[in-house]
């Protein structure tokens, strides 16, 4: 889900994305031509990399190279 890093520590996330589920789903209920698709996965995500760990990325690389 798409929640800032603010209402996140403020703990507001879970609800923000409920509301927004919720909304969506009216709104495609209320005019299904303007929805091509589905609409985004509003579930919450447990844990968020904001600047995820590089070791696997330069272990992936070491691997190619023996290959």
């Amino acid at each position: 889900g798409f929640v800032t890093p603010a209402e996140r520590h403020a703990g507001k996330d879970r609800q923000l994305l409920e509301n927004r589920a919720k909304i969506y789903a009216l709104a495609k209920q209320a005019n299904p031509n303007r929805w091509s698709g589905k609409t985004r996965h509003w579930g919450y995500v447990d844990v968020a990399h904001l600047n995820p760990d590089t070791p696997k990325t330069k272990e992936t690389k070491i691997t190619q190279k023996v290959a």
